[in-house]
């Protein structure tokens, strides 16, 4: 499945090329049927070929996302209940299951993690076990280890898909029932908490989260005897001694000579976005590798406006060589007057005029 990314002036795109047609079942439900959580294809054929352009604007896929934040118990429930919900409604209307894509790549999350997408490509035909298992043993690389909670939730997932003897319908229907118990109790609560913060700030209170952690325990308990994960687990309680650095005496008579740093000879850019638009904007310093970019601020470089997108444009560096990519924002992102699609990196280079939506910098 060969998966690229495009944009025109109104919407960004993610397009699946050479899908299986649509049968006319399938053509009549998705066409007419409302599927939460669901991104439909629109087929367009280009150049002779038949593909699936999803729109995909506003929204960052999982593995994007997962590289600026690690997962976390709220975000892996958040993806079970996802996954349950979308394949009840697909039995529902008489779709195959084994068409809804489980790729990193394919599931799209929006509003800061808190709403999940997924996308159905008919001809897909496999049966959601394997990618499911798949899609764990991918999780487990990005898991947050200060989180005790998903660490044991994600490595007894894991092992269960791993001996086959799973059951995935068992525990999303427990993690299904229990969050939205807990969600429409809690509705007002959370609609006069939204109400005084900023529609991209949307959080939810840890003490939701209680009664899940409970519930999964339970079962997890009751159908498979709890292991020790430590195995998997790293500890990193241990802290290093600080390094102490002792200036060299100085010699009787002339003083020592002072050291040159390497990185002040070097010709690599400084890695500096200066600001040159009209408005009153500051100057970017590159400290950290990834540099995300964006109007939330928590972003490492911070750029106040609407038109700049929460989590915008990331810069990376290899080799002494700094690369820019667009993270699905929604007004662009443009190097040298090009626009860049989605997971497409440039690399810049001295004086190069970088420009975040309405937003001007020339790098150094």
């Amino acid at each position: 499945m060969q998966i690229s990314y495009k944009r025109n002036l109104m919407t960004n795109y993610m397009v699946i090329e050479q899908p299986t047609n649509l049968s006319d079942w399938e053509r009549e439900m998705l066409g007419h049927c409302r599927i939460k959580g669901m991104l439909i294809g629109e087929y367009v054929r280009e150049n002779g070929e038949c593909q699936l352009w999803y729109p995909i604007s506003g929204k960052q896929a999982l593995d994007t996302f997962l590289e600026s934040k690690p997962l976390n118990y709220e975000l892996l429930c958040i993806l079970l209940l996802g996954i349950y919900e979308v394949t009840e409604q697909l039995e529902a209307f008489l779709l195959k299951t084994e068409n809804l894509l489980l790729r990193p790549e394919c599931i799209f999350l929006e509003r800061g993690g808190k709403q999940i997408y997924f996308c159905y490509c008919p001809g897909a035909g496999i049966e959601l076990t394997l990618p499911f298992q798949e899609l764990m043993e991918w999780l487990l690389t990005y898991l947050d280890h200060t989180d005790e909670s998903v660490v044991e939730l994600a490595y007894r997932l894991y092992e269960q898909t791993v001996k086959g003897d799973f059951c995935l319908s068992e525990l999303q229907e427990i993690v299904h029932m229990e969050y939205k118990s807990e969600r429409e109790t809690d509705t007002e609560e959370q609609e006069t908490e939204v109400e005084n913060r900023a529609e991209t700030e949307i959080l939810l209170p840890e003490h939701k989260y209680a009664g899940i952690r409970q519930k999964i325990k339970e079962m997890l308990d009751r159908f498979w005897p709890k292991k020790d994960f430590g195995q998997w687990v790293e500890k990193k309680n241990h802290k290093e001694e600080p390094f102490l650095f002792e200036p060299e005496e100085e010699v009787e008579g002339k003083m020592a000579r002072p050291t040159v740093l390497l990185s002040e000879l070097s010709l690599e850019p400084a890695g500096i976005l200066r600001y040159e638009g009209d408005m009153e904007g500051s100057d970017l310093e590159i400290k950290e590798i990834p540099f995300v970019i964006g109007s939330d601020s928590t972003c490492d470089g911070f750029i106040p406006g609407d038109t700049v997108s929460r989590m915008h444009a990331r810069i990376t560096k290899k080799e002494g060589i700094y690369f820019i990519e667009d993270l699905n924002s929604t007004n662009g992102t443009y190097v040298g007057g090009k626009l860049l699609d989605y997971k497409t990196k440039m690399n810049l280079e001295r004086n190069e005029i970088v420009m975040f939506a309405d937003q001007k910098f020339r790098f150094f």
